[in-house]
């Protein structure tokens, strides 16, 4: 019987009030349930919540982003979009930039505490893998809300730069015109 078997004979369940987070870990062909105390990793499970808040924000921003009209002519619009999805990019990067010094400072001293009888090294590289997993989704997450940005700041440009050229180009054409008929 293998330790997975004993903890689900002893506890099959945990119950709301316990207050733990499991997670099933495979390795080498041995499973293991760890369990990590909300009330001992207070930290640990702050630095999660807030990647889920900070994560929540950026999904928001990116579907606003493509969900930003493209008009062909009228560009009021759109530029006074950019503007206010600029202004949550900028909150965006500095919450991020925020949330990583935490986890970097938390993960250069982390304070986790484990129950007796629990895999202490497996445990530990699981949940700092987990944070530093976090962070690059952090980063990847961003940087695609960056780059949707520019993406629809370059359009605006082009439609500008296009619509200024068919503008100079009827105006040219009426000059000719006029030029020859007077």
């Amino acid at each position: 019987m293998n330790s997975h078997t004993t903890k689900e004979a002893n506890n099959p369940a945990p119950s709301t009030s316990e207050q733990t987070h499991q997670w099933p870990i495979a390795s080498g062909g041995v499973r293991a349930n760890i369990d990590l105390d909300l009330a001992g990793n207070q930290e640990f499970f702050e630095a999660i919540e807030q990647f889920n808040t900070i994560s929540d924000l950026c999904d928001r921003l990116i579907l606003d982003q493509r969900l930003t009209q493209r008009p062909f002519l009228m560009l009021n619009r759109l530029k006074k979009s950019l503007k206010q999805l600029g202004g949550r990019i900028g909150k965006l990067e500095h919450e991020r930039d925020v949330w990583k010094m935490q986890v970097g400072s938390y993960l250069e001293r982390p304070r986790m505490t484990f129950d007796q009888g629990q895999p202490k090294a497996l445990m530990f590289l699981h949940y700092t893998s987990t944070l530093r997993w976090l962070a690059q989704e952090m980063d990847k997450n961003v940087g695609q809300a960056i780059a949707n940005q520019q993406y629809l700041e370059a359009y605006y440009t082009e439609q500008r730069n296009f619509l200024i050229a068919i503008g100079s180009a009827v105006l040219s054409f009426v000059g000719l015109l006029t030029a020859i008929l007077l």
